[in-house]
């Protein structure tokens, strides 16, 4: 059946639910319902095709990965979906084996990601502790002032202004 599957990941970074839709408006409406992590289509649907519907969703959520599956195989529709940004374009009939994986790779990728995210909000995390119980100066390698926190001003009575680009 032609259709679009939105997939929802389980926190091992499995997968999860899944949601079928079978045109693109009932794509949308199901963007709208949750979060999908993942996004294969087919290009041929009713009311609404793959390729206008992941126009609408590139326009509403540009990162979310979208792999289309599909019997067209014509340069125009790779075109359209290469400027879209879409992961991945496979033609069918195509083994499970290569579908599985290049959702794996998504999978993976998206792991990486959260794992960044993750690492980047303990890092934020962590300088506004350090920030709020210490007096943080920074430097280039020629002594001069790049950042100061609050409390560094506060301590020296020197507005950040006054104190980026000098040295100490």
């Amino acid at each position: 059946a032609r259709s679009a599957l939105f997939f929802n990941l389980k926190e091992q970074m499995g997968f999860g639910e899944v949601y079928s839709a079978q045109d693109g408006f009932e794509g949308l409406e199901l963007l709208d319902s949750f979060a999908p992590d993942i996004i294969m289509t087919d290009i041929a649907m009713p009311k609404m095709d793959g390729l206008e519907m992941v126009t609408r969703i590139k326009e509403i959520d540009a990162q979310i990965p979208i792999v289309i599956l599909s019997a067209f195989d014509s340069s125009e529709f790779l075109i359209k979906a290469i400027n879209l940004g879409v992961n991945n374009f496979i033609i069918k009939p195509s083994g499970m084996k290569r579908l599985k994986g290049e959702l794996e790779k998504i999978v993976s990728m998206l792991a990486i990601k959260k794992e960044a995210e993750t690492s980047r909000s303990m890092l934020e995390n962590y300088k506004k502790l350090i920030d709020v119980s210490n007096i943080v100066s920074m430097t280039d390698e020629k002594g001069v002032i790049t950042y100061v926190n609050d409390k560094f001003c506060q301590t020296s009575k020197y507005t950040r202004e006054e104190l980026i680009g000098k040295s100490h």
